[in-house]
């Protein structure tokens, strides 16, 4: 019987560790793409959404990718008359929002690209949260470039 007892103690323990660990902070990169650079360039931007379903603010520490020398959180700030690019330390994700990184806003910069991503269907890229969780995403790459169009029609 003692040993049914321990057993049961184990189990519940168990239990309310997954309970627990199932009311975690829940975050999901949706919409991630990253432009092809402009050709003779080394840099070029990524545009996402944060979603944070959790109960708890979740803090994104670090970004990093095997496709540039470094990848970073940036956003813009007016300064004056100026639009300029700063860069982020960290980035906070309110409890049950999101965060929209998009062009004239939050970005990602990939800068010293050490890899012609042009032609590459994706790239890997990886946060670090505050916890030292770490959540690896996909980013489509994207064109800028018109893309040419063949036409069918016969003009006269």
């Amino acid at each position: 019987m003692k040993i049914m007892n321990h057993f049961s103690l184990i189990l519940s323990l168990c239990f309310s560790c997954v309970v627990f660990a199932g009311t975690q902070s829940k975050v999901d990169i949706e919409e991630f793409t990253v432009r092809a650079p402009i050709p003779g360039t080394q840099n070029t931007s990524g545009y996402l959404v944060v979603d944070n379903y959790g109960n708890q603010k979740v803090t994104i520490k670090s970004v990093s990718s095997n496709v540039a020398d470094k990848t970073e959180i940036h956003t813009h700030v007016m300064e004056g008359d100026m639009m300029k690019m700063r860069k982020l330390d960290q980035l906070a994700v309110p409890a049950k929002s999101k965060v929209t990184f998009e062009p004239g806003g939050h970005h990602i910069m990939f800068l010293g690209l050490t890899k012609d991503i042009s032609k590459q269907q994706s790239i890997e890229v990886i946060f670090t949260l505050q916890d030292g969780r770490q959540l690896v995403s996909q980013a489509k790459v994207v064109s800028l470039m018109p893309k040419k169009e063949h036409s069918h029609h016969h003009h006269h």
